[in-house]
């Protein structure tokens, strides 16, 4: 019985090399894979010809299982294969989505059917989710964690034969977030307005993404690191007039990880700059900031702001009750970290 999932480059050769299977279902968190790895089914495995008589594509909100079904038992018109994809499979009933076993479990070997399932997954302890993946290849899309964001977008330049400067990096990574979707199309949106051989700085990303250079998250963050206090209120002063640009529980996710950093940098020993850049998942360009901020936050009054950070995320999401807008809300608690 087949159980793992095969990862995303895996998949994506053995597509490119036509090297098929009647049945793959996709399915996870993170739809950016998913999409993707649909794309490819959708655009690279017929002609444009064999289109118009092969390729059939349904939609989880509106498709019937059996028109699904019917389909998938169809045989290929002047074609050697058929293409049949169900997408935002996440929306067809549970009841209905079952009633594909049935084809699952005997399918035709001219159809490649694919199924799209994003934000969750079928339960693999279920009869249905044991059939799944034993008898398709299965892939599994899991959401990267925040942390390795920066090391994505790098290796995302890196395949499109770009560069970026690692402030650039790290003001899209604080400013998105794991909303890999949405990093590529703006990355994308950089990409078509450079010039030859042109680095993506923060400048771009300025000009190109809405993201001030000055104010934002990541500078709030090195701020705070210094204890620099006239900083930290010019950005508190303009994250106040332009609240889209930074929302409460954004800052706090941030900060949090940030704290983190700096208490596992404490508990390190003996390790290279390199070892511990790895380690904190940080560029090596920022470890210097991250040496100093240690210096200004001892491991205790890290703890402290771990804890502080915690509660001021209750207050955040409404379980906690609050005085005052979230502008005073942020306000009030830099204070109390840099205290």
């Amino acid at each position: 019985m087949k159980s793992t999932s095969i990862s995303y480059p895996a998949l994506l050769q053995q597509l490119q090399k036509q090297q098929l299977s009647p049945l793959y279902w996709l399915e996870g968190e993170e739809e950016y894979y998913i999409d993707r790895l649909i794309a490819v089914f959708e655009n690279q495995l017929l002609s444009e010809q064999e289109k118009d008589f092969n390729l059939h594509i349904f939609y989880g909100e509106e498709a019937d299982w059996r028109d699904v079904v019917n389909a998938c038992r169809q045989y290929p018109a002047f074609a050697a294969r058929q293409v049949v994809i169900l997408k935002e499979a996440q929306q067809m009933p549970l009841s209905q989505l079952q009633k594909l076993e049935t084809y699952i479990a005997h399918p035709l070997a001219s159809t490649i059917f694919v199924v799209a399932y994003k934000h969750g997954k079928i339960d693999g302890r279920t009869s249905f989710g044991k059939l799944i993946r034993e008898k398709c290849v299965y892939f599994a899309s899991a959401q990267i964690y925040e942390e390795q964001i920066p090391q994505w977008i790098e290796q995302y330049l890196q395949e499109k034969g770009l560069k970026a400067t690692p402030q650039a990096i790290h003001m899209l990574a604080e400013h998105i977030g794991n909303d890999l979707t949405r990093i590529s199309m703006e990355l994308e949106k950089i990409r078509l307005n450079l010039k030859d051989q042109q680095e993506i700085d923060e400048h771009l990303v300025e000009q190109y993404v809405g993201i001030s250079r000055e104010y934002n998250v990541f500078q709030l963050q090195d701020a705070i690191g210094k204890k620099d206090v006239a900083r930290i209120l010019n950005i508190l002063r303009y994250f106040s007039l332009n609240p889209r640009s930074a929302p409460l529980q954004l800052v706090i996710a941030s900060l949090y990880q940030y704290f983190v950093k700096l208490w596992q940098l404490h508990s390190m020993r003996n390790l290279t700059d390199k070892a511990v850049a790895d380690q904190l998942g940080i560029h090596p360009f920022f470890l210097k900031q991250y040496y100093a901020a240690a210096q200004q936050y001892p491991k205790p009054i890290v703890e402290r702001n771990i804890l502080l950070l915690h509660a001021y995320n209750l207050k955040s999401v409404g379980i906690e009750p609050i005085t005052g807008d979230e502008s005073s809300l942020l306000q009030e608690m830099i204070f109390r970290l840099i205290s």
